[in-house]
C-alpha cells in the first residue's frame, strides 16, 4: 500500500488503531478526524476507523494500545489462537 502523506502514514502505522498518547504532535488532527467521522473512539484515547470499531482484532489492538500490560485469557485467547468460530463476548 502506497502512503501519500504523513497523515496516511499515521493512520496506517498502528494497523488502523491509534492511541492519542503515542501521537502528541497530532492530537488536534486526530480530534478533527473524529469530528469529521473519519475516526471513532474504541476506548478513551484510542481511535480507529468507524467501520472497524466493532471488529474483534481492532478492539484487541486498541486494548493493547490502551494498556501495555494486556494479557488475553479465556474466550479472547481461545478465539485468537485455536477456536476462531467462538462467539465473542
Amino acid at each position: 500500500m502506497q502512503v501519500r502523506n504523513p497523515l496516511d502514514a499515521l493512520l496506517t502505522q498502528g494497523r488502523g488503531v491509534n492511541a492519542l498518547r503515542c501521537h502528541p504532535d497530532h492530537r488536534r488532527t486526530l480530534h478533527r478526524l473524529v469530528e469529521r467521522g473519519r475516526l471513532a473512539a474504541v476506548l478513551p484515547g484510542v481511535l480507529a476507523p468507524p467501520e472497524a470499531v466493532d471488529r474483534l482484532d481492532v478492539r484487541l489492538r486498541a486494548l493493547a494500545s490502551w494498556d501495555d500490560d494486556l494479557v488475553l485469557t479465556r474466550w479472547a485467547a481461545a478465539r485468537l489462537t485455536f477456536w476462531p468460530d467462538l462467539p465473542s463476548r
